[in-house]
């Protein structure tokens, strides 16, 4: 599993929620093939408003890959990754080129 916050830029955050829609309803298929195809079986995302107004999408991934599947999804020539990236790219500025953005670090672990 792993977990990534990023925040959205400034004026995107109508563009994310609707994308959002899109991958839950007519691109819903086409996202659980890129999924099964990087090996995530969860793919949950949270939007959180900080105290000064920024948004901030929180990205938890349930798969073995999870340290790995940003790097796959920026080479692969499917073209609904494209289309993912495209859009990952627009709304937090990702470079895929670059160097890409690491998971966060879990601190804390508590079940009951």
């Amino acid at each position: 599993m792993g977990a990534l916050a990023a925040p959205i830029l400034p004026g995107q955050v109508k563009d994310w929620e609707e994308w959002m829609k899109e991958l839950s309803g007519p691109r819903k298929e086409e996202f659980r093939k890129f999924n099964a195809r990087h090996g995530i079986t969860s793919h949950r995302a949270w939007l959180q408003t900080g105290p000064d107004g920024s948004s901030t999408v929180i990205v938890v991934l349930e798969c073995p890959c999870a340290d790995t599947v940003m790097a796959e999804a920026a080479k692969s020539l499917d073209p609904f990754d494209a289309y993912f990236r495209e859009h990952v790219t627009a709304t937090y500025r990702f470079d895929f080129k670059a160097s890409l953005p690491t998971l966060a670090k879990q601190i804390l672990d508590v079940r009951n």
